[in-house]
């Protein structure tokens, strides 16, 4: 519970500061170092957006007397006051919420998943398109209390309904003309008008619903998601590590090999545990794999919490060889909360086209716009506490990296792409790698965003004549 207050102080310092009229960081900070002298832009960026550790808040609030209204300090002292009442060792119990959102409103609905989970609350995403009005009560059987995001859906008309179930607080989230069609004069009813109102009042409700005595907890070794759940709720990724070495190819001289190495550690959510891990490869549209020329996989370690062993699957085609599957088999499954720890390794033939003039016509012709780019590409589609993913191109590849790029339902997240350069996610280096000369990129980035997709880009060579 330490960490979602954590990430409310954040939030509120974010709401504070831009409502006293500090637009730029950088004139807030120039205020507070007469306070706080070591404070850095990037400690001051990184506490408005993810929160500080416990040591980090007495003296920011020190720095903030005389900087932001009285009455804004009070409720950062009042929330520092929560962060040291409920700090304690060991691992905080979870709640589970259930959240209803259809998909065509993905952008707020990955900022209320990411903030749910930096509050240690397990999300569970039902798309109330995919169910009946009668069948949505019972799927919140398991939960303390539900998100309702639209409304003025009908679909959501049942939301009076759940409101005055017992025991189960829902939340509405909405435009204020959405609200007021529904429950206009309940208070629980959320109205945001953007980003940081959203994330300060849900962080706000979630922390005093884990603060209730009536509310349910769950131990996380016995968390569970309850059956029919997306796959939001259903798997929590620890760690997820992917290393990329690309060489000029064996089989074609217009293209690269690529060695691939992806440790995960997970933990399965769903009643039913966990069965199989699957490992995915899409190619650049006119470089499909083939039957005599796919990805070579294998297991290279494994362990769980639980005994078992595992079986590789057959390899898989699809999409006239534009997808690459292949699943390890967990014999026998793992039970709810048990977490497996799984490394592959594999070799990938004529993987990425060397030159650019290749990657340019390819996309020219099939994605509608030529790039001289290219990239290592990993969405995140679960909550995940670390995701690092490495690339090291040799010299003789003649590419050079040219930064990280996220984006998040489609769209380019500049903003985020500049905080993982300034706090040090990203970086880029000339080294030597087992005797050989080259470029090593590496992303490291601590709870990424949920429902989006980070980025390794580099240059590619023209070819020579």
């Amino acid at each position: 519970m330490g960490d979602g207050l954590n990430a409310a102080f954040g939030t509120q310092l974010l709401r504070a500061r831009k409502a006293a009229g500090f637009a730029r960081r950088a004139d807030f900070l120039e205020k507070l170092q007469c306070g706080w002298p070591e404070l850095t832009l990037t400690k001051l960026e990184r506490i408005e957006l993810h929160g500080a550790s416990t040591r980090a808040h007495r003296p920011i609030l020190s720095a903030l007397e005389g900087v932001l209204p009285p009455g804004e300090v009070r409720v950062l002292r009042a929330l520092f006051d929560d962060i040291a009442a409920t700090s304690s060792p060991g691992t905080p119990g979870l709640c589970m919420v259930t959240v209803i959102s259809s998909s065509s409103h993905q952008p707020w609905l990955s900022l209320v998943t990411e903030i749910l989970w930096r509050c240690q609350v397990v999300p569970v995403i039902i798309d109330p398109a995919s169910i009946s009005k009668d069948a949505l009560p019972e799927r919140l059987a398991a939960a303390s209390f539900a998100v309702v995001m639209e409304p003025s859906s009908p679909k959501h008309r049942l939301a009076r309904r759940l409101l005055g179930n017992e025991g189960l607080r829902v939340l509405l989230l909405g435009t204020r003309a959405q609200v007021a069609k529904r429950v206009a004069a309940n208070e629980t009813a959320v109205v945001y008008t953007g980003e940081i109102d959203l994330a300060a009042e849900l962080t706000r409700s979630v922390e005093m619903q884990l603060r209730d005595a009536s509310t349910r907890r769950w131990n996380p070794s016995r968390l569970t998601a309850p059956t029919g759940t997306s796959a939001e709720g259903s798997l929590h990724y620890r760690l997820n590590d992917i290393e990329w070495r690309f060489q000029m190819s064996e089989y074609d001289p217009n293209c690269w090999d690529a060695f691939y190495r992806c440790r995960r550690v997970m933990t399965g959510l769903h009643p039913n545990g966990l069965g199989e891990i699957t490992t995915e490869f899409n190619r650049v549209v006119g470089l499909p794999f083939t039957r005599a020329r796919h990805p070579n996989l294998s297991v290279t370690a494994v362990s769980r919490s639980s005994s078992g062993s595992t079986v590789m699957g057959e390899p898989q085609l699809s999409g006239r060889g534009m997808t690459f599957q292949q699943t390890i088999r967990l014999e026998p499954r793992t039970q709810p909360g048990e977490y497996v720890d799984t490394t592959v390794f594999g070799m990938l033939p004529a993987y990425k086209f060397a030159f650019r003039e290749r990657v340019e016509a390819a996309t020219k012709k099939y994605e509608g716009a030529p790039r001289s780019i290219d990239w290592a590409m990993r969405p995140i589609n679960f909550p995940t506490d670390r995701f690092r993913m490495t690339v090291f191109l040799p010299e003789e590849l003649g590419a050079v990296p040219i930064g990280p790029r996220t984006t998040r339902a489609h769209y380019r997240d500049s903003e985020h792409e500049e905080f993982l350069r300034r706090c040090g996610s990203y970086s880029a280096r000339q080294t030597t790698s087992d005797g050989v000369a080259g470029w090593f990129a590496e992303l490291n980035v601590e709870r990424p965003m949920i429902h989006s997709s980070y980025y390794i880009e580099w240059t590619m060579p023209l070819r020579t004549k």
